[in-house]
């Protein structure tokens, strides 16, 4: 397994990110977006409004969420499974440097799901989504978050 991080609002990174699993791997046949911050806060839908034609300056407002579920569904008949993991905060440096941090929350050890997960939590959840478990898991979003933004539906 390879794992490939970039900036999908870069058309340059994007480029990167492709080259390096196609020399590292081949063909995809798996794909999780994971991100966080306010992606999408536009509320933006693009247009043309298919995960194959989109614009790519269309791909930069997306909620990254309505990008997954289009391109799951896209390439349904190819068996390319694309998932999103929706972290919730995370003790990334960048979560770290871009604001106040509640201390209480930064204890990983206490019992409490009220905290700030590791960075590996999240990492577990791209994991299972890119593993042989998820198989038949396609077009979903999976929120790992503690349950901090549990809600109905």
């Amino acid at each position: 397994m390879t794992a490939v991080t970039g900036n999908i609002g870069d058309r340059q990174a994007v480029a990167e990110m492709k080259r390096r699993i196609e020399a590292d791997l081949g063909d995809v046949h798996v794909l999780v977006n994971c991100a966080g911050g306010d992606i999408g806060a536009k509320g933006v839908k693009p247009s043309p409004n298919n995960a194959l034609d989109i614009d790519y300056e269309d791909i930069k407002v997306l909620a990254v969420v309505h990008y997954t579920r289009c391109l799951a569904k896209e390439l349904i008949d190819d068996g390319v499974r694309v998932n999103a993991v929706s972290p919730g905060a995370t003790k990334t440096a960048r979560f770290q440097a871009s604001r106040v941090v509640d201390p209480e929350r930064m204890d990983s050890s206490k019992k409490s799901l009220n905290r700030y997960a590791e960075p590996e939590e999240i990492a577990e959840a791209v994991a299972f989504l890119a593993g042989p478990r998820a198989r038949f898991i396609n077009g979903q979003v999976i929120r790992v978050d503690g349950g901090f933004t549990i809600f109905p539906g």
